[in-house]
């Protein structure tokens, strides 16, 4: 049976005593009492969601289902709702959780990487963001999380990287606007199925040349060149407005360089597209610097016959 009261006091708040229907003064508490009190409030009252959801998921680890739904029930708690709390809980861990936020804050960056968890619940404390404006900066309006990684080994990989800016978010060339971005850690940290002798076409934009090299040595390939693509139209740009990009090419294990006849200029002009489309030809050209091979593209935004795909966006 539940208990009618539910007391949240100590030693020092022997005065205090919190019901079902509000709070029960005993005797005569001094003011520091009843500000420490409150403070321990207000802690309860921020924490009560995503605490909810740990206790529900170590009852659902711990007890057979039967009970634990049937304790929910007692409780009043509607089943749909503590799932929520729960879900949330499972993907943000206690370290990771900062007391000044509430649980709509954690559950803004609950689908994100560890890493980029600590980052956004850590800036929205700094500037005091409210889970709206959270959501904006994470760019997590459209967000999914990333799905398992494909299984098998490829021995060419073409990815085209979520970089993340430090635009302003009313800035035009915010790419949060238009998708879901990652953090450098979460990138470099992601595990490539690559086989033993493999090539990698890694895309860069300028300002993101020294990341990419990173995230390139990060997955175990080793730099060897690059190609250009030269854009149809200018864009934005802080010391120059931008109007090509980069195709960097890595390399892991001893896969021969294409033939002679199947090596294609450095300097690609296509048009540009929607914003972060690449060229729908290097597929092609990948395809004949190296036929007949295990092709993987990575955060790929549709599918392409004889190509395995990873990513959220498919």
């Amino acid at each position: 049976m539940v208990s009618k009261q539910l007391a949240i006091i100590d030693a020092d708040h022997q005065p205090f005593v919190v019901t079902r229907t509000g709070l029960r003064v005993v005797g005569t508490p001094s003011f520091e009492e009843w500000k420490a009190f409150g403070y321990k409030l207000t802690l309860v009252g921020k924490a009560v969601a995503i605490a909810t959801g740990d206790w529900a998921n170590y009852g659902k680890e711990r007890y057979e289902q039967g009970r634990y739904k049937k304790v929910m029930a007692i409780l009043g708690l509607k089943y749909g709702t503590v799932r929520t709390y729960a879900s949330v809980a499972a993907r943000v861990e206690l370290s990771n959780r900062l007391d000044n936020l509430s649980f709509q804050h954690h559950a803004v960056v609950a689908a994100l990487p560890a890493v980029q968890q600590r980052r956004l619940l850590a800036r929205a404390e700094k500037d005091h963001l409210s889970p709206f404006e959270l959501k904006r900066v994470a760019g997590t309006g459209r967000a999914k999380p990333q799905p398992p990684m494909v299984k098998g080994t490829y021995s060419v990989i073409y990815a085209d990287p979520p970089w993340k800016y430090e635009y302003d978010s009313s800035s035009r060339g915010d790419p949060q606007k238009f998708y879901p971005t990652m953090e450098l850690e979460a990138i470099k940290a992601l595990k490539i199925p690559k086989a033993l002798d493999a090539v990698l076409f890694l895309w860069a934009t300028n300002p993101k040349l020294a990341e990419a090299l990173e995230v390139m040595a990060a997955w175990g390939f080793d730099y060897r060149t690059n190609m250009v693509w030269v854009k149809d139209r200018i864009g934005l740009g802080y010391y120059f407005r931008g109007q090509h990009e980069l195709l960097l090419v890595g390399k892991c294990g001893d896969l021969r360089t294409p033939t002679e006849a199947h090596r294609p200029p450095s300097v690609l002009h296509a048009r540009r597209g929607k914003h972060s489309e690449k060229p729908e030809q290097v597929y092609g050209m990948i395809e004949t610097m190296y036929p007949h091979r295990e092709y993987l593209e990575l955060f790929a935004r549709k599918p392409r016959k004889g190509w395995a795909a990873w990513g959220n966006q498919l």
